[in-house]
């Protein structure tokens, strides 16, 4: 087998296999030292550019990631041009030189070592006639800095020239995945505005689109960021593990809410959005959509901070609090898991704070496991009721009532009976007199929270202030599911009577058959959880997906993300994509 696969270091992988090759050292003497990739390249900048212009910057790539030095070889007439040998950065030297009428085109030959091996490459550098009312010009540039940087992080300027010397404005266009940049107008400098979105496992590049005004035309250029890889550490202190809780509570309400809205639209609850959604309202997804990688790339990123949160409370806390803490990241990492194996049916199942292999997909009923034993424990850890300024965070019945909803989707409808009827016995969640409209201060909600501002969730999202994860308006319909699967009926009737008589509808006599039950339990489900990551489930569960929406069987579920599919040759792609 080729080394290009396998390196073997102290007889043991390394490489992260759900979602990159990582690089590792290798002391062996038969190691092979491989070349730069140093691609041709070209820039446009005026004539007359001032000395000091940056005309952009050479990018190569080492297989080995040895530091890299460039030099250029030849072309450079009159030394019109200098390179910063170390950043690659190529600069204006004598502006006398970039004169259109004499030089329209300097064909440089760069030369870039590792040390040992060296690779050349055309740079090609056209002058634009200063004569001309053009666009700005802007080039395809590339950037490099280190995941998990905090935000503010200054990534780089990027490089841009007008002939008129317009003042230039700058934006992003596209592939700011997860908010992850932001950009000063003015001055072109990109920094870091969502730390959670700078992670190597999930998203090692960027490429945004840029576009750059004068006020009058635009141009536009790719801009490709590269993280570098950097192996996470275990948290140490009980401080880092708060944080890190914290801050995985913030991942968490984000992601609820992202789901909410997928839901809504790939059951066609709502309109699409925007265009970009299309694919999604129209049951066209493929598995390159970017939409679904969102989904599969949030989940798995916070799964990992959870994981980190889990075994390091193990090493640094101890007694109540840490079983406080574990219980609660167990809660949102089952509700992570949950929402993965409802999308995708079969998915990796991680439990360590980075993936040390290339792991098999997990079956969707061990993963339920899992997931039972993991809220159980939660369940048996979280308080009652939290104070101070942990008031919000996620307690025992909400560990519970995720319970029920598992069991349910498990078919132990025993199970999801006896955890449901307990919550409506304890009379701490009862039933709003409205059941579409939520805030912080209604008891129905069992666990939910103030909607984040998300603008594309808060534009669609007509339920209140506050979103609500679990209320006790599941607990009905799960009660009701059961006796009208095992009995009595008399149990679903009520159930169900008693979400009609507070939606102001009429009760179901003592002589509504069970089609007539079943056909008022389905409707209830559909119209008292719109709009709360349920309504496909909901369908499906019921058989009514493919005849509701007119969509292929094998949409039930969606397809992995072929990002991951290339990265991990262990995982198969979902039938039918």
């Amino acid at each position: 087998m080729s080394q290009f696969f396998f390196r073997i270091v102290n007889l043991s992988l390394c490489f992260m296999g759900l979602f990159f090759w990582s690089s590792c050292s290798d002391d062996s003497s038969n190691e092979v030292n491989r070349p730069p990739v140093f691609e041709d390249q070209s820039f446009l900048i005026p004539e007359n550019s001032a000395d000091g212009t940056v005309v952009g910057v050479l990018t190569a790539n080492d297989p080995e990631n040895d530091v890299l030095s460039f030099t250029i070889e030849s072309g450079d007439t009159n030394n019109a041009f200098s390179l910063n040998a170390t950043t690659g950065q190529l600069t204006v030297q004598s502006s006398s030189e970039l004169d259109f009428e004499i030089t329209p085109l300097f064909s440089l030959v760069v030369e870039v070592t590792d040390g040992v091996n060296i690779s050349t490459a055309d740079v090609e550098i056209s002058l634009s006639d200063l004569n001309e009312n053009s666009s700005p010009m802007i080039n395809d540039q590339s950037l490099r800095i280190d995941e998990n940087v905090v935000n503010g992080t200054v990534v780089g300027t990027i490089v841009a020239q007008d002939n008129e010397q317009s003042q230039l404005t700058f934006s992003i266009a596209s592939g700011n995945t997860n908010d992850a940049f932001a950009l000063e107008e003015a001055s072109g400098e990109l920094s870091v505005k969502t730390t959670a979105a700078i992670d190597f496992e999930t998203t090692p590049s960027f490429t945004l689109g840029i576009e750059v005004s004068d006020g009058n035309l635009a141009a536009s250029a790719m801009v490709t960021v590269n993280l570098n890889d950097i192996e996470p550490e275990t948290f140490t202190t009980e401080a880092q593990i708060i944080d890190g809780l914290n801050s995985s509570y913030a991942l968490w309400k984000s992601f609820i809410e992202y789901t909410y809205l997928f839901d809504a639209v790939y059951s066609n609850t709502i309109n699409s959005p925007s265009s970009d959604w299309d694919d999604v309202f129209n049951h066209g997804i493929v598995s390159s959509n970017t939409k679904v990688k969102r989904l599969w790339d949030d989940a798995y990123r916070l799964i990992f901070i959870l994981n980190n949160v889990i075994s390091s409370a193990d090493q640094v806390l101890n007694g109540d609090q840490r079983d406080q803490i574990q219980g609660q990241a167990l809660l949102i990492r089952s509700h992570l898991y949950f929402m993965l194996a409802e999308w995708f049916e079969n998915v990796p199942l991680e439990t360590s704070i980075t993936s040390t292999s290339k792991p098999l997909s997990t079956q969707k009923s061990d993963l339920l496991i899992q997931i039972i034993q993991d809220l159980t424990n939660a369940a048996a850890t979280l308080p009652d009721d939290w104070t101070g300024d942990e008031i919000d965070n996620v307690n025992k019945s909400a560990a519970n009532a995720l319970l029920a909803r598992v069991y349910n989707r498990n078919e132990q409808f025993t199970e999801a009976f006896n955890r449901s009827e307990a919550l409506i016995a304890s009379s701490e969640y009862p039933l709003n007199a409205d059941g579409n409209t939520f805030e912080a201060s209604d008891l129905e909600v069992i666990w939910g929270f103030d909607k984040t501002g998300d603008a594309p969730f808060t534009s669609v999202y007509t339920k209140g202030n506050h979103v609500p994860l679990v209320r006790s308006t599941e607990s009905y319909l799960l009660s009701a599911r059961f006796g009208l699967l095992s009995g009595p009926v008399e149990t679903a009737r009520n159930r169900i009577n008693s979400l009609r008589t507070r939606n102001g509808d009429s009760e179901l006599g003592a002589g509504a058959t069970f089609n007539e039950l079943d056909q008022a339990l389905i409707d209830l489900w559909l119209s008292e959880l719109d709009f709360e990551g349920n309504n496909f489930f909901t369908l499906r569960q019921f058989g009514l997906a493919e005849s509701e929406l007119s969509v292929d069987n094998f949409r039930l579920i969606l397809p992995i993300p072929q990002s991951v599919i290339d990265l991990n040759e262990n995982l198969s792609q979902n039938p039918g994509y």
